[in-house]
């Protein structure tokens, strides 16, 4: 499960886990296998396990650069590569593009699509905006996918209702992410 309530919290874990996988791996990682070939196996079982749940997270700018920075790290160890030899992010990433990218596509389309089922309760709370109490501002939900979709918090109903365009503005996401 997610913890809902605090995505800090649910980011520990979730990167806990994925490095707990990962190193649970460390026969395939060392091996002569294809460095390609390893990258794969690292999307299939261990991108999922750091990833899951994180539609509903909203990250703030120092966390999008942690996790970045963790799935470096999580890639360099997929490849066998150390820190040491100082390998480029070309050589690290291949073509594969930001983590923080691919989460702002997937919460983007996975708003819309809540906010389109109508006879759920998730459509009617998207949207909702906690009032401001105490110290600090908190980043909310609707704030977050405004920010992801280039998008005014106000315009977010009318934009999400329309699939075709909330669609476009996804693929434009993911376009931007593969293009880094």
């Amino acid at each position: 499960g997610s913890f809902i309530s605090s995505c800090l919290k649910d980011f520990n874990i979730r990167t806990a886990l994925a490095w707990s996988a990962c190193n649970d791996m460390h026969n395939i990682w060392t091996s002569e296998i294809d460095k390609n070939l390893k990258v794969q196996i690292f999307q299939i079982a261990i991108e999922p396990i750091l990833l899951y749940g994180s539609e509903t997270w909203t990250m703030t700018k120092a966390m999008e650069k942690r996790l970045d920075g963790t799935y470096t790290r999580l890639l360099m160890r997929t490849q066998n590569l150390s820190w040491k030899n100082h390998p480029s992010k070309a050589q690290i990433w291949r073509k594969l593009p930001a983590v923080s990218e691919l989460i702002k596509a997937r919460r983007v389309q996975f708003a819309g699509h809540c906010y389109r089922a109508e006879n759920e309760v998730i459509s009617s709370l998207l949207l909702w905006s906690p009032t401001a109490h105490g110290r600090g501002r908190k980043l909310s939900y609707p704030a977050m996918i405004a920010r992801d979709s280039d998008l005014e918090k106000q315009d977010l109903s009318k934009a999400m209702r329309d699939r075709q365009f909330w669609r476009s503005r996804v693929n434009s996401i993911v376009s931007t992410a593969v293009e880094r």
